[in-house]
């Protein structure tokens, strides 16, 4: 049965405008290659799977409960280790776009997210 909650983020606006951004960078930069069109495919594909994984974490919270026959408890959830990775992952390929400036700031945000650090002022 399919989740009545899963988005096709594929078809949102952010995702086109996303995608078209990237591809403009291409062209721009004299990179429109089939090589670095399927980075761009790799990307968007990591981007779709990381709002599944904010859906997640944002549904379920950041400690999620577990019934193991007659152990129960409390433990992390796995959305956020795999968040954290998959965020490295786009890094790298937003890298390789080349796109090293952008890249800094996401390994920043990443790195904050990864320390549990949180700037916001109440």
């Amino acid at each position: 049965m399919a989740n009545p909650k899963k988005k096709d983020w594929a078809r949102t606006k952010a995702y086109k405008e996303l995608r078209n951004d990237l591809e403009q960078g291409l062209k721009a930069s004299g990179l429109d290659t089939p090589k670095y069109r399927d980075l761009v495919d790799e990307y968007m594909i990591s981007w779709c799977q990381l709002k599944e994984l904010n859906m997640d974490i944002e549904d379920r919270g950041t400690r999620v409960s577990y019934q193991n026959g007659s152990q129960s408890g409390v433990s992390e959830n796995k959305s956020l280790g795999t968040k954290i990775r998959l965020l490295k992952s786009m890094d790298d390929i937003f890298r390789r776009l080349g796109y090293q400036d952008e890249a800094k700031v996401r390994r920043s945000a990443a790195a904050q997210l990864n320390a549990g650090g949180d700037d916001d002022e109440l």
